[in-house]
């Protein structure tokens, strides 16, 4: 499927929903029907040269739809209500981390990083109240948004950052679990903010917790870890100690990776 900028134009410029909608499901990606990521991208792209009413109406308008790489597309143009009406923004961001598709709430993560360029501090306050919920899907969403808002590189960030990701690191889901110790922390914040987080690593290693020791140890699984082997070693030494059976397939794991 090719990406077509000028139709894409002129069903924008027309406000036709149900021609974009058919265009975005009319190819497939990995075997499914649905545009590939760089044609989703390449609409958001064309969708965001539009004034900030008409992207948050057509924000507004995807994600009532029923094809799922409509409401996908929504997740990239919901942020633009953010400083006009914060709750109404806020309400649709946590539709969309929620939605039934897991695809939509991969794309829902980019929307809450989308608030946090805007406004940081208020972005955070948002991440900071899902945080403290506990939900699984929203939490995920906050790890994932706060390691792409870490790719700044702010030093400033990186306190408030790693302090909501650590009150994260204990609480229950596969599904957050997945993707905070091995991807947010040791893809994402280790590689940018790699003293705070090491600290961050060595205070969550003396806890007992299941949760939170498993994230720590599969932080050092990711090839970026490697660059910090000897002070992932150290960390490691303390988890040694744990006998329960996922630490120590976690531990086993990150040692083979720092020792590769």
């Amino acid at each position: 499927m090719k990406f077509e900028p000028e139709r894409v134009r002129a069903w924008i410029e027309a406000g036709d929903v149900d021609a974009l909608a058919q265009y975005l499901t009319s190819g497939t990606h990995h075997g499914k029907p649905g545009a590939p990521q760089a044609v989703k991208l390449g609409v958001i792209g064309l969708l965001r040269e539009s004034p900030p009413a008409r992207q948050l109406a057509w924000g507004k308008k995807l994600m009532k739809r029923d094809e799922n790489i409509a409401r996908s597309i929504a997740c990239g143009l919901v942020a633009t209500g953010w400083e006009r009406d914060r709750s109404g923004t806020e309400n649709r961001l946590r539709a969309l981390v929620d939605d039934p598709d897991w695809e939509v709430r991969e794309w829902a993560s980019g929307g809450l990083a989308d608030v946090l360029d805007r406004d940081f501090a208020g972005g955070m306050r948002l991440c900071e109240a899902w945080s403290k919920q506990g939900d699984e899907a929203p939490c995920r969403a906050v790890a994932l948004a706060l390691s792409r808002r870490a790719k700044a590189r702010n030093a400033d960030e990186a306190a408030p950052i790693l302090e909501i990701v650590e009150r994260l690191l204990s609480l229950e889901g596969p599904y957050l679990q997945k993707n905070l110790g091995p991807f947010a922390l040791g893809g994402g914040l280790l590689s940018r903010f790699p003293e705070k987080t090491l600290a961050l690593l060595r205070k969550a290693s003396k806890k007992r917790d299941e949760n939170t020791r498993w994230n720590v140890a599969m932080a050092f699984t990711t090839a970026a870890a490697r660059k910090y082997a000897a002070e992932g070693g150290k960390i490691l030494d303390v988890l040694d100690r744990d006998d329960r059976k996922r630490i120590v397939r976690a531990v086993k794991k990150a040692r083979q990776n720092l020792s590769g």
